[in-house]
This record gives C-alpha cells, structure tokens and sequence, in this order.
C-alpha cells in the first residue's frame, strides 16, 4: 500500500510508514527500517520507529478494543489532523479511497 501512496504524492499526499515490530516482533533497527522502505519503494525519511505502536496507540483509536491485524491503516487529514479512516473504523471501503477523497476535497 505504501508505493500507491508514493504515486499520490505528486496530488499533494504526505504520509509516514510506522514501525512497531520487525519480522521477529521486536523493535525495527535503522536497518530493518531502510531495508523495508528499499523493499516497498518508500522514501527511507517517511519511516518512522514506535515500539509497539505506543504512541501511535496511545493516540489513536485503533476500533477494535487495543488489538489490531498487521499491516493496519490509518488516513488522517493533516489539515487540522483529523482522524479520518483506518481498516475497522471504515468511511471508505479502502485506504486509497479515503486517500482519493481527502485529496479531491469531498471532505
């Protein structure tokens, strides 16, 4: 998902990859972290560690009672940083649709 995100940023996207876990589930190294921006085709400066997903958790209301399936989703409209959209909580049948509505202004 994160390469049609890429693709996006030329309609005016900004967006971030956050690392809670590598393969193994413990925190990402700077390594793992380059290595999957190479594999996705992810500028390495959007990525971001948060062991656990503690803070982004802490924040963020994932919808389904603090578990989550992995990869997770979430869209939010950085003017004024609504929360918008993730996989449970669904406006939009998908993150590209959400994406493609905050983008053409229906929001």
């Amino acid at each position: 998902m994160a390469s049609v995100y890429s693709e996006k940023e030329i309609e005016g996207l900004d967006y971030f990859v956050v690392l809670g876990e590598d393969g193994q589930g413990v925190k990402p190294t700077e390594a793992y972290c380059t290595a999957y921006a190479e594999q996705n085709n992810i500028d390495p400066a959007k990525m971001l560690i948060d062991e656990s997903w503690q803070i982004t958790f802490a924040n963020i209301d994932t919808g389904q009672a603090g578990g989550i399936g992995l990869p997770w989703d979430a869209v939010v409209n950085g003017d004024g940083m609504i929360y918008y959209w993730n996989d449970t909580l669904a406006t939009h049948p998908t993150a590209e649709a959400a994406v493609d509505a905050l983008l053409s202004g229906e929001l």
